[in-house]
């Protein structure tokens, strides 16, 4: 296994050279969000996945928003889930609550 650091907005591979990418609540902290999963959409192969756990901010608790610094253009479920749509991807499964969304998304 390698592991690469890199910028989710400028990823070092081919398109279509990954068969599934990983979010772990990361996107939520990248200021350009949009293009960062539009990048990962341009490195998943066909029939690829997006396998995201990741955080609805607006609805993190008192304590969480005052503790963690997060970009102000914050997105809810419901952007991601747009934004996952207008690129073309397609949610398989997913786990929709207040403060985080779960999902895995297919590349058609």
């Amino acid at each position: 296994m390698t592991v690469v650091e890199g910028d989710v907005t400028n990823l070092p591979y081919e398109y279509g050279a990954s068969d599934a990418v990983f979010n772990f609540a990361v996107l939520h902290h990248v200021p350009d969000w949009k293009a960062g999963l539009q990048e990962v959409a341009r490195v998943l192969k066909v029939g690829g996945r997006l396998f995201s756990q990741d955080h609805d901010v607006a609805h993190h608790d008192w304590l969480s928003r005052h503790l963690f610094v997060h970009p102000p253009d914050r997105f809810t479920n419901a952007d991601f889930l747009d934004h996952v749509a207008n690129i073309g991807l397609h949610p398989l499964d997913m786990e929709d609550r207040p403060e985080q969304l779960l999902v895995i998304v297919f590349n058609q």
